[in-house]
């Protein structure tokens, strides 16, 4: 754990009365940066801009612990999701002719429900560092000035996620994976060439109907997510907002949002979600697959009079499949834990984590109705 991570209002070292850690000032000053360095306002909609965004994140973004895949998000993605964000800044190094970027970090405020009380938060999402620089501490300088920003809006509170420790998080959860593509996974050796995969026990439904979202059921669809989520100690609350963004997302392509209706009335029962995240493979092998396509399963809701857990994980699947996903993944949150996976337990970690919000006692994964992008 560093020295900036130990002197930092983050709940997961301070669990106590719950509330605000401490009064954030919009005192801030701007975070003082070396003189071959800078900070720009970076903006979304400008191209070039999105350009040299998409091409840094693509070089340097989280890679497995084993350095054989790294994240890539492609640029449709980015446009799409970055676009909505409220804050996005890009750390520049700068020579007479030329400038680098060097780090990225972006924000978004979003309403949360934190054990009943709502409150906005800061989601800070992207961060990322040139991988030449990573000993020189320009991941603080990143969140310092981030924060300072937030602050500046009157945002005192953020959370976010980290693939390792920090501090001690909120929770721990774990990915999940589904494996679709079982012939490209085994040519990429990404599973073992013995791996079988196992026959499905769903019985399948005959009295639902599996739709993609339109317009016309944001209303149902707000309400069924609200009603559902509610019950997780940490959680989203969703509004118009968020679910004109999610449906933007299915318009070009880079989310899949689909409905569940019950024949018998025509109600809409339950809804699920994914989003596109491919893998780049780092090493040779035999076949010369560049990606894996990984469908990252995202919010999902039911009426639990109607359904279950391991309805909306056969549709996801299925319509992962159809769009032509290798993996469908999703971390122990929510009502996971109740589906039974026959395919993989990864151990890959993804830690929560509140900032200048405190709790009482730490929250198990299946306590979490909080996804990130």
């Amino acid at each position: 754990m560093s020295k900036f991570w130990c002197k930092e209002p983050i709940t997961g070292t301070t669990l106590g009365t719950e509330g605000k850690i401490k009064e954030l000032q919009k005192t801030f000053k701007e975070t003082k940066l070396p003189d071959n360095l800078s900070w720009q306002t970076l903006n979304t909609k400008d191209s070039k801009t999105l350009e040299v965004i998409y091409n840094f994140l693509k070089l340097y973004y989280v890679e497995d612990k084993n350095h054989m895949f790294r994240l890539e998000y492609s640029k449709e993605f980015l446009e799409w999701n970055l676009n909505a964000y409220d804050l996005k800044v890009g750390l520049f190094y700068n020579t007479t002719t030329t400038m680098t970027m060097v780090g990225f970090i972006s924000g978004t405020v979003i309403n949360v429900s934190i054990n009943d009380k709502k409150l906005p938060l800061m989601e800070i999402n992207y961060l990322c560092i040139h991988d030449e620089l990573r000993n020189n501490s320009l991941a603080p300088l990143l969140i310092k000035e981030i924060t300072r920003r937030a602050v500046l809006k009157g945002i005192t509170s953020a959370v976010y996620t980290v693939g390792k420790k920090i501090t001690e998080p909120v929770t721990v959860c774990h990915y999940n994976n589904i494996y679709l593509n079982i012939q490209k996974l085994k040519e990429c050796k990404f599973i073992n060439d013995d791996f079988v995969e196992q026959p499905s026990l769903y019985q399948i439904r005959n009295d639902y109907i599996i739709r993609q979202i339109t317009e016309s059921d944001t209303e149902k669809v707000i309400e069924l997510l609200n009603n559902y989520i509610k019950k997780y100690t940490i959680h989203k609350i969703f509004d118009h907002r968020e679910i004109e963004h999610l449906l933007s997302g299915v318009k070009c392509g880079v989310i899949q949002m689909m409905v569940i209706e019950n024949k018998r009335e025509g109600d809409i029962i339950g809804m699920f979600s994914m989003y596109s995240l491919p893998s780049k493979i780092l090493f040779e092998n035999e076949y010369q697959h560049d990606h894996i396509k990984f469908a990252h399963l995202y919010y999902y809701a039911y009426n639990p009079k109607e359904m279950n857990i391991n309805d909306i994980m056969y549709y996801s699947k299925k319509t992962a499949k159809e769009y032509g996903y290798d993996i469908l993944s999703y971390l122990n949150i929510m009502d996971n834990k109740y589906y039974l996976n026959t395919d993989n337990v990864n151990n890959c970690e993804l830690n929560y984590y509140l900032y200048n919000y405190n709790l009482s006692s730490k929250v198990t994964p299946d306590g979490i109705g909080l996804l990130f992008l």
